[in-house]
């Protein structure tokens, strides 16, 4: 009898899916805003302006993160640290030792774990003292770390695998534990949707996780971003989860937030990229070729936004030059770290 109703009860799941995809896709459902501002979808925006310190001054900052007082940030290929009114404690990393890539924070330990120009993993402590240095134990030999994140006190990269002669031969969602020995590894494969979106190998991979359901996913900018509206209707519609694919791993157009999703899109047809947000509470969308206008600082459209922790709560974006003079007269950069509605 417990048989039977679950078959039942996944017949019917799957016939309501069919019939909200249908609904969806035979009746015209309101286009993307191509205009919107900030406070659209932000509650509170905090500027941090940069400061300079020992001939040091910030360039493009990126991978910006903020672990209590602390802002880490790279410039120039180096790590270094500030606190939240933007004062330089210190350079966490030397530029003749290591180019980085990309870093995680591990809170508990109070270190940088930094990943570079090699396949050695640097640790570190807030102080920019260097702990230890030492090379993944994998089975895979031949592969680039695409991304890499922290979650439940282990490590996430999504991979690209090599063979010998360096071409691509597929991409991997790996678990590794705090001292980089690899735990388990799932293929990484585009989510299920009516066209699978095409993710390049060459993209600015990241890695996230879906809050209600807990999952991990790694996310990229779409090739096709006229169907991200679409894409994100449907996916709100599947009663089952947006997520699907057994023990594989899977790669989003989009980063899914509790209330808001988004995407960094890029339409190949014009070269040019735009700002995609799906409010989830309101089916309103926008996708902005230039990013929203900033409406609390005046420092013009954003374009660009980074994701500040795994669960895309809060995000940030970073502005320099003219553009924040009246906030910082320096000209430095100043990151801007953005709270969403709820």
């Amino acid at each position: 009898m417990k048989r039977a109703f679950l078959l039942l009860l996944l017949a019917l799941t799957a016939l309501y899916g069919k019939l909200g995809y249908d609904l969806w896709t035979e009746k015209p459902y309101p286009a993307s805003s191509p205009e919107g501002v900030l406070s659209d979808i932000a509650e509170r925006v905090r500027a941090i302006p940069l400061q300079s310190a020992g001939g040091y001054s910030p360039v493009h900052p990126r991978n910006i993160r903020k672990e209590g007082r602390n802002l880490f940030l790279i410039s120039d290929d180096v790590l270094y640290r500030f606190d939240t009114s933007g004062r330089l404690i210190c350079r966490i990393t030397d530029p003749g030792l290591i180019c980085v890539a990309a870093y995680l924070i591990d809170p508990l330990r109070e270190q940088l774990i930094v990943l570079g120009n090699t396949d050695e993993i640097h640790y570190y402590t807030y102080e920019g003292e260097l702990r230890e240095r030492k090379k993944p134990e994998t089975q895979e030999p031949c592969r680039r770390m695409q991304a890499v994140a922290m979650y439940q006190d282990c490590i996430w990269t999504a991979e690209e695998r090599l063979c010998s002669q360096g071409k691509s031969i597929g991409q991997r969602l790996v678990k590794y534990d705090i001292s980089f020995r690899e735990m388990e590894s799932h293929r990484l494969i585009s989510a299920d949707l009516p066209d699978k979106p095409l993710i390049p190998l060459f993209a600015d991979m990241d890695i996230a996780v879906e809050e209600d359901s807990g999952r991990l996913y790694a996310y990229a900018a779409p090739l096709h971003p006229g169907r991200l509206l679409r894409d994100s209707l449907l996916l709100k519609y599947r009663q089952s989860g947006i997520f699907s694919g057994g023990d594989d791993g899977l790669a989003f157009p989009l980063c899914f937030g509790r209330r808001f999703w988004f995407a960094s899109s890029y339409d190949p047809d014009d070269a040019s990229r735009a700002v995609f947000c799906f409010d989830r509470a309101t089916n309103r969308s926008w996708q902005i070729k230039d990013g929203f206008e900033d409406d609390f600082y005046g420092t013009g459209s954003i374009a660009e936004w980074q994701a500040m922790d795994i669960y895309s709560r809060n995000y940030c974006f970073c502005k320099s030059g003219e553009a924040v003079k009246h906030i910082s007269p320096s000209g430095n950069p100043v990151v801007f770290i953005v709270e969403l509605k709820v």
